[in-house]
């Protein structure tokens, strides 16, 4: 069980102020605190050279505290006509704060260096202000009952997914909620093992985040990142095709998860619009590891299991697979967003799949001969010479002329701007979601049939910086 640390910090009061040569008058002072890129402000008081404030507040961190944070304190002298004036600092290191027991002192300050000053010399002040400082760490355990449940975004045979908002923080979540009763299979229970062990694996700008995992008697649950754009394919139905310069933007941030995902020898084995969520700026997010798994990457894997027209040459022969199918069905989704369709589609399957085995993808003369080249090179039916085959993966792929004048380092920290951005107000909006799932009542339907525990599955993101509470309001960070 994840550990979640608590802080209650108390400002006493300050005293030294009546020192010759210090002040002229009496000041009106108050106090700053800062953690975590947070500063916490008592009330001024005015008029005293002994100010006691008597201000506590209690902070609820998002993980267990590492010994080398820092609690910054600094006293002011507020003015009416100029800046205020800082007369003095102290740093507490956590570390020394004994846990679960009450740090009551009085601290000296230190003159705050001016900037462009360079001395390591710390300069006492004969100034002391009094903290009270109490540290302790809690289990920290989520269920159901955290959150308000407040829309349905999509269902599907073993459960639903839903927005919703936690009640501590309000924060908005995705809840995929999966019914034990239809996950009891041996097969399906290996999957969600793997789909648990991934989510909590990877970290990548272009993949979904899990932040919790919880069950019940009757249920499990995955909350995840929120992302208000909508499914990919939603806004491909919608638009019937995407322009060239659009799915080279799509194309390019795919490139960078998939390969994150192979460096962690995971095969992703779902690739489609679906599954390919878009943030208000337009950047997509990879989601639902269902079908992932963490491979050797010295030995193929055998099972059969994704979409049928994504499906590689080398998964329909059952002779076994590597991560290269991947980068067939990269090919598949960019024919997809160009021309509206995939290339080997037909209602009936089995000729879909002998046009898969035996045909080629017919390129239609609005296609750019580059992006014609790179779905050929990544449509191989000989997976060994695929794009993407071999140790250099997605290099060998971002290589490719399509692909001329991407800035990958800007690409990675989501420096360039989308082509297209979704029309959302904020980051709970709906309007991008299918309103035949966001009419429906959010409700967890009770079976009245109980299941023990999956072994394991809980899990709290030790990384959640939204978790961060003071005095029961969530942060706002700057």
């Amino acid at each position: 069980m994840e550990q979640r640390g608590h802080l209650v910090i108390t400002i006493v009061g300050a005293r030294g102020l009546e020192k010759k040569g210090m002040l002229s008058g009496k000041p009106d002072t108050y106090v700053t605190v800062s953690l975590f890129k947070q500063k916490i402000k008592t009330k001024i008081v005015r008029q005293s050279i002994a100010p006691t404030w008597d201000y506590e507040f209690k902070i609820q961190l998002p993980h267990k505290m590492t010994k080398n944070e820092v609690i910054a304190a600094e006293l002011l002298d507020h003015s009416r006509f100029t800046a205020d004036r800082c007369l003095g600092r102290v740093e507490v290191t956590i570390s020394d704060v004994p846990e679960g027991e009450v740090k009551d002192e009085w601290l000296q300050l230190y003159k705050k260096k001016e900037k462009g000053v360079t001395d390591d010399k710390n300069e006492k002040t004969d100034i002391e202000i009094r903290l009270k400082i109490l540290y302790y760490s809690t289990e920290e355990k989520v269920s159901l009952a955290d959150f308000d449940l407040l829309a349905v975004l999509g269902k599907g045979k073993f459960g639903k997914v839903m927005q919703v908002k936690k009640k501590d923080n309000q924060q908005v979540y995705a809840m995929k909620v999966l019914r034990k009763e239809v996950m009891m299979d041996g097969d399906m229970i290996e999957h969600l093992k793997s789909e648990a062990q991934i989510m909590k694996t990877i970290s990548h700008p272009y993949t979904i985040s899990l932040k919790y995992s919880f069950q019940d008697e009757q249920n499990l649950y995955f909350v995840m990142d929120y992302i208000s754009g909508g499914e990919l394919f939603f806004h491909l139905r919608k638009e019937g095709v995407f322009k060239e310069d659009r799915v080279k933007f799509y194309a390019s941030q795919l490139v960078l998860a998939i390969a994150h995902l192979h460096t962690h020898n995971i095969i992703y084995r779902d690739l489609k619009p679906e599954n390919i969520l878009l943030d208000k700026k337009g950047n997509i997010r990879l989601t639902d590891f269902g079908l992932s798994k963490e491979v050797d990457p010295e030995k193929l894997t055998n099972t059969v299991c994704g979409t049928s027209y994504c499906f590689a040459p080398e998964l329909l022969k059952k002779k076994g697979y590597g991560k290269d199918v991947d980068w067939w069905a990269l090919g598949i989704i960019m024919y997809e967003m160009l021309t509206g369709l995939p290339p080997f589609y037909s209602e009936n399957k089995n000729s879909m799949f002998q046009k898969i085995l035996t045909e080629d993808p017919k390129y239609p003369k609005f296609i750019s001969n580059e992006a014609q080249h790179l779905m050929a090179s990544l449509l191989q039916k000989d997976p060994t010479k695929r794009l993407g085959y071999g140790k250099e993966d997605g290099e060998l792929v971002k290589a490719h002329p399509f692909f001329k004048g991407v800035d990958w380092d800007k690409l990675l920290r989501k420096d360039i701007k989308a082509p297209f951005k979704p029309k959302v107000k904020d980051d709970s909006d709906l309007s991008q979601f299918d309103q035949e799932f966001t009419r429906e009542k959010p409700q967890i339907e009770n079976t009245n049939k109980t299941f023990e525990d999956f072994e394991g599955f809980s899990f709290v993101n030790s990384a959640l910086a939204d978790g961060l509470i003071i005095d029961g309001h969530p942060a706002q960070f700057n």
